[in-house]
């Protein structure tokens, strides 16, 4: 396992590989010893970090999670930064419309925050949630937003 933190506006936000696939990106604290991550990675995270917001849905990530979870990952990276879609739009795009609410329960179980980027999704009638607070939510949006 390779641990890497990275400062995100003012916040530390740590990438954890395993076998070259990242498998958490979190806001909250990792236990381990930061021993980097493959460069690679690490350079599409400081180009992100540079405004470069297009780069973090091309890297390899993986993490468990039923069938519909899985869509609902893959369609997020879908959405481009700068962009929003909602709960509703995610869950047809993954294949289930009408499953709004599980497609939020998704996002909100979601581990592998920025690479799969759950706060691009918005409720249909404002912000929505975000696990990591609405404030960080809107600053990642007006940011990727102004990188575009």
């Amino acid at each position: 396992m390779q641990i890497e933190t990275f400062q995100v506006f003012d916040r530390p936000f740590t990438v954890v590989v395993v076998d070259g696939v990242v498998v958490q990106g979190t806001f909250d604290r990792v236990a381990g010893v930061r021993n980097g991550i493959p460069a690679h990675i690490s350079e599409v995270m400081q180009r992100y970090l540079a405004g470069d917001v297009d780069l973090l849905t091309t890297v390899a990530v993986q993490q468990s999670g039923s069938p519909f979870r899985q869509r609902v990952w893959e369609s997020m990276r879908d959405i481009p930064a700068g962009e929003v879609a909602t709960y509703g739009e995610l869950a047809t795009e993954a294949g289930s419309p009408g499953a709004a609410r599980a497609a939020g329960t998704a996002c909100g179980s979601n581990q592998i925050a920025l690479f799969v980027p759950c706060h691009r999704v918005v409720a249909s009638n404002g912000i929505g949630g975000y696990q990591f607070g609405l404030d960080l939510k809107q600053d990642l949006l007006e940011f990727e937003a102004r990188s575009r």
